[in-house]
């Protein structure tokens, strides 16, 4: 029987940002997604946009080539490049002590920021990639999703259709490129790139020894079976459990190069970095690039009907882009991090499948560059309909602070519930305090 619970301690955090200091940055910490930034350069002055994108931070015909110190190199360098709206965050460490990151874009960034209601100023909205190790096209092409965004805010011609200017007045991206950096060093390097020598004999006693395939984080765990699974059962009104209650037909009973859940969810640090992330702002919608099918995993089985049609609006938005097919969610699997989001939030959630079903991985350079030309606007079109779809009716206040707003009632109660928390109907954009 399906164990019903008030909700695990998973959530118990969701109604206010970390608080753990961004000077106390050691491997496996969760870092305050406030702080910890990187700004270098005058922002008083024009960036030399035309010479930037002559001398690209990231070439897409060289991708097979880069680390993922590479990437957080080049991460940097944008903020640097961009420092009036772009900031570097550490939001925690891999099993290896490898840096996991966030880029935050939006107008002013350093300013809006620092604002208390920095929750609701602006809308946000969450893209990753690098979940698993060997889908190596996806942290390039969000790291040059930042690279033409910022280009384009400064020369808007870059990009037709967007004036990115415009949108970054009243809107806040967030990128996470690389969730997985062990994972994906490991499937691009091999067992070298390992740098904690206890974590190389582990790695050595797992059966998988084709570390080109391997999907897992270094420990074996395959992160995107590691997230908490949780929903609302009709009727009820507390929520349930099910993380791999339902596995599906891919489980791995002990570490593997793919398919092993861990010994409970939300085990690994990469897990727990990305899920501290999604519980600190409240994100319109999320999607996390993977590989491979050319297809579009959108939620829909275990949340309500409110829930499942704004989901299938950004997915037929996605179709209409790229061409990808749409298949929708069939109840079976656990522990996605797009389930953890849309359970969390019930906002929009999904899964992009990049590159054809039979690519090689990790795919070559020529993959890059395709796979780039068919994703690179899906972002924007996103916020646009974030924008159109504005706020929703229940809102989430925990001790009088905003936390995230909910298209179904009973839902909103249940999370309240479970936090200790009130629902406040409300229309337009949310106080983000409230008295008591």
């Amino acid at each position: 029987m399906v164990q019903k619970t008030v909700i695990y301690f998973f959530l118990m955090a969701m109604a206010l940002s970390p608080v753990i200091s961004g000077t106390d940055v050691t491997p496996n910490k969760i870092v305050n997604p406030i702080e910890s930034t990187v700004n270098v350069g005058d922002e008083n002055l024009p960036p030399p946009v035309g010479d930037y994108l002559e001398n690209p931070l990231l070439r897409l015909q060289e991708g097979t080539g880069y680390s993922s110190k590479d990437y957080s190199e080049i991460a940097r360098g944008l903020s640097s490049r961009y420092p009036e709206i772009l900031t570097y965050k550490t939001i925690g460490y891999s099993r290896d002590g490898k840096e996991i990151y966030s880029i935050v874009m939006t107008e002013n960034v350093k300013t809006v920021l620092n604002r208390d209601d920095f929750n609701t100023f602006r809308m946000h909205y969450l893209i990753d990639a690098g979940v698993h190790g060997r889908e190596t096209v996806n942290p390039a092409i969000v790291l040059k999703q930042i690279e033409d965004y910022a280009a384009d805010y400064y020369k808007d011609s870059h990009i037709e259709d967007f004036n990115l200017r415009d949108v970054l007045s009243k809107s806040v991206f967030h990128f996470v490129p690389l969730v997985n950096p062990d994972g994906h060093d490991l499937s691009k390097f091999g067992p070298d790139s390992v740098l904690t020598s206890s974590l190389k004999d582990a790695l050595a006693n797992i059966d998988d020894k084709d570390y080109s395939q391997w999907k897992a984080n270094i420990a074996g765990v395959d992160l995107n079976k590691n997230f908490p699974d949780f929903h609302l059962q009709d009727g009820s009104d507390g929520l349930t459990d099910k993380w791999q209650v339902y596995p599906g037909n891919f489980l791995s009973s002990r570490p593997a190069g793919e398919y092993y859940p861990g010994v409970s969810p939300g085990s690994e640090p990469e897990t727990k970095a990305l899920m501290e992330y999604m519980k600190s702002f409240d994100f319109r919608s999320y999607v996390s690039y993977h590989s491979r099918g050319n297809v579009v995993y959108y939620e829909y089985k275990w949340y309500p009907q409110s829930y499942r049609d704004k989901a299938l609006i950004l997915a037929q938005a996605t179709n209409e882009v790229t061409g990808y097919r749409l298949i929708p969610d069939t109840g079976e699997g656990s522990g996605y991090s797009t389930s953890y989001h849309a359970a969390l939030s019930l906002k929009p959630s999904l899964t992009i499948e990049t590159l054809p079903y039979n690519t090689a991985l990790p795919s070559g350079n020529r993959t890059y560059l395709d796979a780039y030309e068919k994703t690179w606007l899906l972002p924007l079109h996103y916020q646009r309909i974030g924008e159109k779809t504005g706020y929703f009716t229940y809102r989430l206040y925990v001790d009088g602070k905003y936390v995230r707003d909910y298209p179904d009632e009973a839902y909103a109660r249940a999370i309240a519930g479970s936090l200790g928390g009130e629902i406040i109907q409300g229309e337009g954009v949310p106080e983000q305090i409230i008295s008591k």
